[in-house]
């Protein structure tokens, strides 16, 4: 039997900027058949939700807790050489990202329970239109040598 997930929450992954933005909606599921099967998931319990938004080999050598205030812009950097992932626990944010390499652009809109992955050379920031919090996780260790400045277009 397959997990049961909202018909909305199906439309992800969305790809952009040629598979180096994904936005994943981490779906909301009830404890039951299928749904240890998901490698990330919203379970709904009753304790109280439990989020896996990381759940494989991939070692994370860094993590951090945002506490997103309204009306506030973060970021507009880009990163030479690392990933970095985003996931929304509360709130609501627009994060902006363009490939320098091509120019393409994108705003997109992200609510809790939403996981963005991003590649070197995507610039990106993010808009928060609802207070809240987020994880920021990467691969790799966080380095001066690795971001520079570059204003987001449009956000």
């Amino acid at each position: 039997m397959e997990p049961r997930v909202p018909a909305a929450e199906t439309a992800f992954p969305r790809i952009h900027c040629g598979g180096r933005v994904v936005h994943h909606r981490v779906p909301a599921v009830l404890p039951g058949p299928g749904s240890e099967a998901l490698e990330r998931k919203r379970l709904q319990l009753p304790k109280g939700a439990l989020e896996v938004f990381h759940n494989n080999p991939e070692a994370i050598r860094y993590i951090a807790h945002l506490e997103m205030k309204a009306g506030v812009d973060r970021g507009h950097h880009v990163h030479q050489r690392k990933d970095e992932s985003f996931y929304l626990i509360s709130g609501h944010v627009t994060i902006g990202v363009e490939a320098l390499d091509t120019g393409e652009h994108h705003l997109l809109d992200v609510r809790p329970g939403d996981l963005v992955e991003i590649r070197p050379g995507i610039a990106h920031a993010v808009r928060v239109h609802e207070g809240g919090h987020a994880v920021e996780f990467a691969r790799d260790p966080v380095g001066t040598d690795d971001t520079r400045p570059h204003r987001v277009w449009e956000i």
